[in-house]
């Protein structure tokens, strides 16, 4: 395990007893605090879709469910999204991820 900050072991944890190498993740890159968790997802060999928006905006629900509607196939195991980006100073609206997923 490598430590960044003090909740990258939380992170790791989280990630390594729900998931396992391969699975398909979509994770948000909205500020420091993300990249470095997507960092970390690419690191323990997860298949990272990432969806890039500009530093200081939120998190870009529609293309979420554009790639919730073509995963027919239900390859996307999670979605990773920061709550608070306190880098930037952004907070995602989890409401509204939760309701894409029905």
């Amino acid at each position: 395990m490598w430590c960044l900050h003090p909740g990258t072991g939380a992170w790791e944890s989280a990630l390594t007893n729900t998931l396992s190498p391969g699975d398909r993740i979509v994770s948000f890159l909205i500020g420091q605090f993300s990249l470095l968790w997507i960092d970390q997802q690419q690191r323990l060999k997860f298949d990272v879709d990432v969806i890039e928006s500009e530093w200081g905006q939120g998190a870009n629900l529609d293309i979420l469910a554009m790639k919730l509607a073509a995963d027919r196939a239900h390859t996307i195991k999670a979605i990773c999204i920061v709550h608070n980006e306190t880098a930037t100073g952004v907070t995602n609206n989890l409401s509204a991820v939760r309701n894409l997923l029905g």
